[in-house]
């Protein structure tokens, strides 16, 4: 009897056992496995961040986790890749503090037609970098989640998008943040409404930094056609490109200006550069017209005074430096009867803020008074079309 009872006892003391032992390996499994096992029954369409798994990214505050850690069992070459661009589709390589621009996350694969991914933008210091705004694309969404860098919003999928495109407006941050890191994972799945048969990429980061101010000058903002050929100054950014309107001869390499070669006018100059562009207006003036001439080039100088005609710009001055030429600065007239014989050259100057000059040069033939004798013939010594003659 008391054996009957006994083991009554001990098949119940043992059964006990058992539902203890049940019960521990439950909560072990629960507490012990990682989160994405746990929840293998739950719908995985609805983002990482927004089912509560936190960073999958790679990124340095994820510890390392990524997408790969809960999908895995296909070979799928996954591959993602994060582009920004700015308002006119160019993908940027540095950006302009409080500017807005789109973030593209793209994912492909040999062999899937379901896509999801994650992403987040981080500071130097792991801190939010900019702001997401409201996504461009269907399934697609903002998470928010707080974290040891503060607030933080991830991208990523709201059920699974059959493009693998992923869009929305980024906002950057103030100045004075320096570079921008973006990371992220891709995911091609097979739509079983689990884990298994699905691929991860590689975790993914795209490096941005901030557009330093960026601004071009040259030494005038007026230049005259006959000055010397000017070149700009690069405040910031360099290894750009210089550009303008039709008219103006302009290195595209260096922004020299080939003033000579440009017609006048008024011209907007554009140097472009990675991360935007900045411009400089030059006015380009005529180089004033100088010529001028004398009725002749030789002078007999019993003629009295010759006088240039001005064809250029009037108003200038006459210069010399021929020795013994009597010549009025204002209005260039030659007193030849009072210039000493031989050539002399004289210089016309504009008055304009343009100013140019050219050159004429005169000969004067210097009288000889004397008289020869041959016979009962006089002659006056003149020279050339100077001769006289007196017959007596």
């Amino acid at each position: 009897m008391n054996y009957i009872v006994n083991k009554k006892i001990i098949l119940k003391n043992s059964f006990l056992v058992l539902i203890i032992l049940a019960t521990a390996f439950i909560f072990s499994f629960k507490t012990n496995s990682e989160r994405c096992l746990i929840e293998d029954f739950k719908p995985r369409s609805n983002g990482a961040a927004a089912m509560g798994l936190g960073d999958k990214t790679g990124s340095p505050i994820s510890a390392g986790a990524t997408c790969a850690g809960c999908h895995g069992g296909a070979s799928l070459n996954t591959a993602l890749s994060i582009t920004v661009s700015d308002a006119n589709g160019n993908i940027i390589t540095a950006y302009n503090p409080g500017t807005s621009y789109t973030l593209n996350f793209e994912v492909t694969s040999n062999s899937s037609s379901s896509y999801g991914f994650q992403g987040v933008a981080l500071t130097s210091n792991n801190w939010q970098a900019g702001l997401m705004g409201t996504p461009s694309t269907s399934n697609t969404q903002v998470t928010n989640l707080v974290s040891t860098g503060g607030g933080l919003q991830y991208a990523e999928h709201l059920g699974t998008s059959s493009t693998g495109i992923f869009a929305l407006p980024w906002t950057a941050p103030n100045s004075g943040i320096g570079d921008v890191t973006f990371y992220g994972v891709g995911l091609a799945v097979n739509g079983n409404g689990s884990t298994s048969g699905d691929n991860a990429s590689p975790a993914v980061s795209l490096t941005i930094p901030e557009s330093v101010s960026t601004s071009i000058t040259y030494a005038q903002g007026i230049y005259c056609q006959n000055e010397t050929d000017p070149s700009p100054t690069i405040n910031g950014n360099s290894g750009g490109t210089f550009s303008s309107s039709t008219g103006l001869s302009i290195d595209s390499n260096s922004g020299e200006i080939d003033l000579s070669l440009s017609t006048p006018g008024v011209y907007i100059i554009t140097y472009s550069y990675s991360g935007g562009t900045t411009q400089f207006t030059v006015v380009i003036e005529p180089t004033d017209n100088a010529d001028f001439s004398y009725s002749s080039s030789t002078y007999c100088a019993n003629l009295g005074i010759t006088t240039p005609v001005i064809t250029g710009l009037p108003g200038g001055t006459f210069t010399t430096t021929s020795f013994g030429l009597t010549l009025d600065p204002n209005t260039g007239v030659v007193d030849l009867l009072n210039s000493a014989g031989g050539p002399h050259a004289i210089t016309y100057t504009t008055p304009g803020p343009c100013s140019n000059s050219s050159t004429d040069s005169i000969t004067i033939i210097v009288i000889d008074n004397s008289i020869s004798a041959n016979g009962n013939v006089l002659s006056a010594n003149l020279r050339r079309g100077c001769i006289s003659m007196v017959r007596l």
